[in-house]
């Protein structure tokens, strides 16, 4: 039965071959070639030619040379910040929830949490008095600051911890004198007094920050070498590498082309809304765009 049934099929595969045209069996045939044979002055059956489709063309040589771009992917859904998504050196602004004189814990964004040791959140290296600091005194709850993922440890196998630094070396990572811009929002640390201004340290080689005394006046007092200060970049003069600093400031960035490196966390911008994302009828976030080419996404949390 078997060998009857194998020898009807190839019965049928001879009556009606598959894939074949014609005489040529075996042989692919080039689509143009295929075209040719029914060229009679009208259009060809099979349009070798891509270009100008979107445009409903039918292709024809040198009706549209321009070559049809891919769509962007669409964006359908934003996702808001989860734990698995904080990696080591991610950049977040936090606010301080609580400090003892070992560790500050800082409310992070999508209610996570981080911790912050002392050695992180001082740079000891300016003075020593600021060592023996208070981590309280120095960073009351509510204070805002900007924090650089350090680690994202395991414990017990369940929950983690994420860890992270204050240090503006890190915060700062590959700003120069000349990328600043005005009205960046920046951390630094105080490295010396003079008699009218504050000498301010960003991490950035050959750069030095000035900070009026009078604008701490409302501290009662002025805060010691090592202490880190969140301030905006009022003016730069790249030649001399100083930045006149304030502890204020309400004004977006300019609205120049920046490089990705040149974004940091706190920064203030100018941004114009793209389009508006739905889920389930309600609005989910927005795309928007800014300095350029560049392209944000904001969680409906965050607007």
């Amino acid at each position: 039965m078997k060998r009857r049934a194998a020898a009807e099929a190839n019965d049928e595969e001879e009556a009606f071959p598959r894939g074949r045209t014609g005489g040529d069996r075996g042989t692919a045939r080039p689509p143009a070639e295929v075209a040719a044979e029914h060229d009679d002055g009208d259009e060809p059956l099979l349009d070798t030619n891509t270009k100008g489709r979107g445009k409903g063309k039918k292709g024809r040589k040198g009706e549209d040379e321009e070559d049809v771009q891919p769509l962007p992917q669409e964006i359908k859904h934003i996702n808001r910040l989860r734990l698995i998504d904080v990696v080591e050196g991610t950049v977040l602004i936090g606010a301080v929830r609580d400090a003892n004189e070992e560790e500050l814990t800082l409310n992070l964004p999508y209610n996570l949490l981080g911790f912050c040791a002392r050695a992180e959140a001082l740079e000891v290296a300016e003075a020593s008095e600021v060592g023996r600091a208070s981590l309280p005194d120095l960073y009351p709850p509510g204070t805002v600051v900007v924090a650089v993922v350090i680690a994202v440890v395991e414990l017990n196998g369940k929950t983690q911890r994420i860890e992270v630094s204050l240090r503006p070396a890190l915060a700062n990572a590959g700003l120069t004198a000349e990328s600043l811009q005005q009205h960046m929002w920046l951390p630094a640390v105080v490295q010396d007094a003079e008699e009218h201004v504050l000498k301010l340290n960003f991490g950035v080689e050959k750069l030095v920050g000035l900070l009026k005394k009078s604008e701490l006046s409302h501290l009662g007092g002025l805060p010691q070498a090592g202490t880190i200060l969140m301030v905006a970049v009022q003016a730069v003069n790249a030649a001399s590498g100083t930045v006149r600093c304030s502890l204020t400031s309400s004004e977006p960035i300019g609205p120049e082309p920046i490089e990705q490196v040149q974004l940091k966390a706190g920064l203030l911008v100018s941004a114009r809304v793209k389009k508006v994302i739905y889920s389930d009828d309600a609005v989910a976030g927005l795309v928007t765009n800014f300095n350029g080419a560049i392209t944000a996404i904001l969680h409906v949390h965050h607007q």
